[in-house]
């Protein structure tokens, strides 16, 4: 799980690229120029209106939701209840879907990722540690540690609850990126390798299911307009098409060595049916795109656009009401811990 510290140097980079410009005497110009497929996604991009998303309600310590850092947001199976994992402050809390703190839990992670759910029962993952622990009643009531971590003190973790067992993706200076899939004892059934380098396969695993029984893991993708696919040993990577961000010709400067890759993503959230809710990075405000198979279908936009270089969305997650309409949660860190609440009435 990448730190407070890296995410922020991260961001950083970002913000330093989204502010970098030249003096009326310079005579360089930046070359904007997209690579194809990028200038393809910005144009069908370009012929979507954006809906403004509907805020619930916005949480934080000024309303006596005590966060630090916020990482992991995930809705309850029945979709009443909204869990966040503070990474810092080693906390897990409940909400009700009008904002108010039902529960809260600590004492026993270390850096605690939501991981999601096995009935009523949460699962997190406590990246510090490499365990998963599994939360009922206001407690863990069982542990499952996570066997064969390679020793490399640069390693980067993300857990998931997958199938009957869990899946963890690892990476680091001296480790190849792979996915690790064990089964409900914490067992090892499989490696699968992972393409490209650490920075390339940066991001959360998540499935279209919160109880994990599907038979395709997602792996996301932080650095590039992609997500990865996983079903058995098999790796697919699916091209997020009408992907636009201010910073996309960063992409084609990257490949030619001559710009750091850019943070284009932070998470999204599989739905069932093939849908996916992606956050898109903007500089001061939310912004989530919805794909339907890969394509770009809708552009959502929660509130009132202002510039905040410090601003990021750490997490998205996203829950289908009754009457069809879509909740959105999210958190973030900077430019002070927040969760808020959304609806988008879908179409």
């Amino acid at each position: 799980m990448l730190t407070p510290s890296l995410r922020t140097l991260s961001l950083a980079a970002l913000l330093a690229l989204t502010t970098a410009g030249c003096l009326p005497s310079c005579q360089k110009r930046e070359d904007k120029t997209l690579l194809p497929a990028d200038s393809t996604s910005r144009a069908l991009a370009l012929t979507l209106r954006a809906d403004t998303l509907e805020t619930v309600w916005t949480n934080g310590p000024d309303k006596g939701l005590a966060l630090t850092f916020p990482r992991t947001v995930r809705f309850s199976t029945t979709g009443d209840t909204v869990w966040i994992a503070d990474a810092q402050a080693n906390r897990l809390v409940a909400l009700d879907t009008a904002g108010t703190v039902l529960d809260s839990v600590s004492g026993v992670f270390n850096i605690p990722m939501l991981a999601g759910f096995r009935g009523d029962t949460l699962v997190v993952f406590s990246a510090g540690v490499n365990r998963f622990d599994l939360v009922a009643g206001g407690r863990v009531v069982r542990s499952v540690p996570v066997p064969n971590v390679p020793d490399d003190r640069s390693l980067v973790r993300y857990g998931h609850a997958f199938g009957p067992g869990f899946a963890v993706k690892m990476g680091g200076r001296k480790t190849d990126p792979f996915v690790l899939v064990l089964d409900a004892a914490g067992r090892e059934v499989r490696r699968v390798p992972l393409s490209g380098k650490l920075w390339r396969n940066a991001g959360l695993l998540r499935t279209p299911l919160s109880n994990g029984r599907s038979d395709t893991l997602y792996s996301l993708v932080g650095f590039v307009p992609v997500v990865d696919r996983i079903v058995g040993d098999r790796v697919d990577s699916v091209a997020l098409v009408g992907f636009d961000s201010p910073k996309l010709d960063q992409r084609r400067r990257f490949l030619l060595e001559e710009s750091d890759a850019p943070l284009l993503t932070t998470s999204a959230a599989p739905m069932p049916g093939g849908r996916l809710f992606v956050s898109n990075i903007r500089p001061g405000w939310l912004a989530v795109d919805v794909y339907d198979g890969g394509r770009l279908t809708h552009r959502l936009l929660g509130g009132r656009e202002a510039l905040n270089l410090e601003f990021l969305v750490e997490d998205v997650d996203v829950h289908r009401a009754a009457d069809g309409s879509y909740r959105i949660a999210t958190v973030q860190a900077k430019p002070r811990p927040l969760a808020m609440l959304y609806r988008w009435q879908g179409r």
